[in-house]
């Protein structure tokens, strides 16, 4: 077309969209609500904003505000509460049809409040403090069910499984403690998990195949567990530096964690077969594709809207709104070409180059063409045309 362009490649943001506006500074809590159908964020100045999410853009938005600053948020599974915490000691559940605090739970722990999670029947509220505690806390009565869990060093994440019986909890240490809360009144003493070999930053269960979860560490590595096992993959390194925060997608097959390199990674389980016939060798998270590239300070946080929909925050307030539908991409990338690909073209750039399997792409034309769905025309660049 006769132009040239000059791309600064530090900041190129290659599929993604800022978030606006932003938040004023550290943006450690993030949360989706489990329909998908709301996003929310909290910073450390105590802004809380709700979007509603429409399986595409960030639409409608609420602001809240929970004094001292917010590092921890969770939605519960009826879309019915958000609850907040942080730096001081209360945790602030809020009524999401009225956008009002519903109720306060005061003097919940003696230091910052790192992680919140609802328990899947939403009778339960867990919370992690930097003073070495879990606490699990009736949703109905706001008073605290049985003892605190005791640990040894600070906490601040937490995970619950499918069926709300276990209990992952981890902080300042290497250790993963896996509580049963069959009985949450007296919980029995934790298995303690060992694979990583330094802080344990973040931990999430597969949500379709609950015999799996993942965590991140400072020691810059990923790792996959099978709890009905008692094992785990060797760790994965990451880009040499600190991952921040895991997450799954809905469907359970891929994952996004968190940098200190001001990057989001995206990596694919083959979930299905490891939840069935489990091996440690051979269940080892992939590498999707090239570092998501964007943030201009630490990534932070992650959080999946939907199987194409990804948020992450940083450390500067900056949040990112990544589109990982790839037919989208496949369009975009035909549109940018603006012709069909040459025999030769298609030998040099796809042929032996591009892992199809890896791309699905022809999952993605058997899913576009089949019965449930109107048929599209494929893209016309690279159709096996």
């Amino acid at each position: 077309d006769k132009t040239i362009i000059l791309w600064k490649v530090n900041q190129l943001n290659q599929i993604g969209t800022r978030i606006s506006p932003g938040m004023e500074g550290e943006v450690w809590a993030l949360a989706s609500a489990p329909d998908g159908g709301q996003f929310a964020a909290g910073d450390a100045a105590g802004n809380i904003r709700i979007w509603a999410f429409d399986g595409g853009q960030l639409t409608h938005s609420v602001s809240l505000t929970h004094p001292g600053g917010v590092l921890a948020l969770a939605f519960s599974h009826d879309n019915k509460w958000l609850a907040s915490a942080g730096y001081k000691d209360t945790i602030r559940v809020w009524n999401l049809e009225t956008d009002q605090e519903a109720w306060t739970i005061e003097n919940a722990h003696t230091d910052a409040i790192w992680a919140l999670i609802f328990n899947p029947e939403d009778t339960q509220l867990a919370s992690a403090s930097y003073d070495k505690t879990v606490k699990l806390w009736d949703t109905a009565a706001h008073q605290q069910v049985g003892k605190s869990l005791e640990h040894e060093d600070p906490m601040y994440t937490l995970a619950f499984n499918q069926d709300g019986t276990q209990l992952l909890a981890a902080g300042l240490e290497r250790t993963i403690y896996l509580w049963d809360v069959t009985n949450p009144a007296s919980p029995p003493t934790p298995r303690q998990l060992v694979g990583h070999t330094a802080v344990v930053n973040s931990l999430g269960f597969n949500p379709i195949y609950p015999s799996l979860f993942a965590s991140t560490s400072d020691d810059k590595t990923l790792v996959i567990w099978n709890v009905d096992a008692d094992e785990h993959t060797e760790p994965v390194l990451g880009l040499n530096e600190s991952m921040e925060a895991v997450t799954f997608s809905p469907n359970g097959q891929w994952l996004a964690s968190a940098t200190n390199n001001n990057t989001v990674l995206l990596w694919e389980l083959d979930s299905e077969r490891c939840s069935k016939t489990w091996d440690k060798d051979t269940c080892q998270p992939n590498r999707l594709g090239t570092p998501l590239v964007g943030h201009n300070a630490q990534v932070q946080n992650v959080v999946f809207l939907s199987d194409t929909a990804l948020v992450s925050s940083s450390a500067d307030g900056q949040m990112i709104l990544w589109n990982l539908d790839k037919s989208f991409w496949y369009k975009h990338a035909c549109d940018i070409v603006n012709r069909g690909f040459s025999t030769s073209e298609y030998r040099q750039y796809i042929e032996n180059r591009i892992n199809l399997g890896l791309l699905n792409v022809f999952s993605w034309f058997a899913d576009l063409f089949g019965a449930k769905r109107p048929p599209l025309e494929a893209p016309y660049c690279i159709s096996s045309d």
